[in-house]
């Protein structure tokens, strides 16, 4: 990671941080981030910091704009450190981490498989399950846990809560919806159709599910079977099929970025009605899957190492990635942080959201 005083400055190079150590003996990484909370002796709002477990290592302190780009930031971070470990999954696209978990494209992710064994153990009879929000401090560190590769046993998890929404946040960072953007007009169509007759809209809609990428289509029907048995349980958790639609919506579909305000308006009652079509009819709506082709199967031929260096440039104000990119394999989500200073990232890693943050490199008062 490269870092310079002002954006504009890239022939003037501050320095650099390497993320991507070798494993200790252990397996464990020797990279460490770690948040700063704010305290009466340290006024400072939204700053990590990533050390070494070495203790004659420098440390680095970064300081972000908003609580949502730190935790973007440090998700980059994440993803170059432990991805060797299978982690640094928030963000990632599912290819991405059936590769690092040594899957194939039809196996879902661990978290997702965990969460969801968890919650129909646990959770379907839980009032407000996915609606009410898990206590923030759990979530960030079930979070951190599942991104640093640690695969925790969530098993004897006292906090329902906490798991729904660490499900709800993993599949919000995916780099696309799972019905995917490109996509967007054939559901809109589908759905349209099912709304004059059903039998007929049932049939588009499965041939369009049978289109998709095989990583996304087998998360999906496995989301929506799951959801399906929370929504039976309706008179006691207060989910009904429409609640859960409302919640999962952005998930499932999204417009694309340019998409006019007409179109804005009629996606949010479009992804909802196709989302609670999911829930309610998972069986008949998935019962034609992809089979994994050659599309689906070539990121799997063309694995190489990791690279140990992350050749990314950190400025002063902000790390931006160029959503105009042609090299990048994965759409970006239209939602970004607002007044970003665009300049060009290049990454060895899919791509992110805007950021944007600031770098201390002079020395100031730790808590550690």
């Amino acid at each position: 990671m490269r870092y310079f005083k002002e954006p504009s400055d890239t022939d003037k190079l501050l320095g650099e941080i390497t993320l991507a150590f070798p494993l200790d003996v252990d397996g464990r990484h020797q990279r460490m981030i770690e948040e700063i909370p704010e305290t009466p002796d340290f006024k400072r709002k939204n700053v990590f910091v990533i050390k070494s477990k070495h203790e004659d290592s420098r440390p680095y302190m970064l300081q972000c704009e908003t609580a949502e780009d730190m935790r973007r930031c440090i998700d980059v971070c994440m993803r170059c450190i432990y991805s060797p470990l299978g982690g640094g999954m928030f963000g990632d696209s599912l290819v991405q981490q059936a590769i690092k978990e040594g899957k194939g494209p039809d196996v879902i992710p661990v978290l997702v498989q965990k969460c969801i064994d968890y919650l129909e153990t646990t959770g379907l009879k839980e009032p407000g399950i996915f609606r009410q929000v898990g206590r923030v401090s759990r979530v960030i560190e079930l979070r951190d846990s599942f991104n640093k590769g640690e695969n925790p046993d969530i098993s004897k998890e006292k906090e329902v809560h906490a798991i729904g929404s660490l499900l709800k946040r993993y599949l919000r960072d995916l780099p696309e919806p799972l019905l995917t953007i490109h996509r967007f007009d054939g559901f809109l169509s589908a759905a349209q159709v099912y709304q004059e007759n059903a039998e007929q809209g049932m049939v588009v809609l499965k041939q369009f599910i049978r289109d998709l990428p095989c990583a996304n289509a087998y998360v999906l029907r496995r989301l929506s079977q799951f959801l399906n048995k929370v929504a039976k349980h309706a008179d006691v958790n207060k989910m009904t099929a429409g609640n859960l639609a409302v919640v999962f919506a952005p998930s499932f579909l999204q417009p694309p970025s340019d998409a006019t305000p007409d179109v804005l308006v009629q996606c949010q009652s479009t992804s909802q009605q196709i989302t609670k079509l999911l829930i309610e009819n998972p069986h008949e709506a998935f019962s034609l899957m992809p089979e994994p082709d050659d599309e689906d199967l070539k990121p799997f031929r063309t694995i190489s190492p990791p690279k140990p260096f992350l050749g990314s440039q950190l400025s002063s104000m902000s790390l931006d990635l160029d959503d105009d990119d042609e090299t990048s394999p994965i759409p970006m989500r239209p939602t970004l942080p607002s007044g970003a200073v665009l300049s060009r990232v290049k990454e060895t890693i899919p791509t992110l959201p805007k950021l944007s943050y600031k770098l201390h490199t002079k020395t100031v008062p730790t808590p550690f």
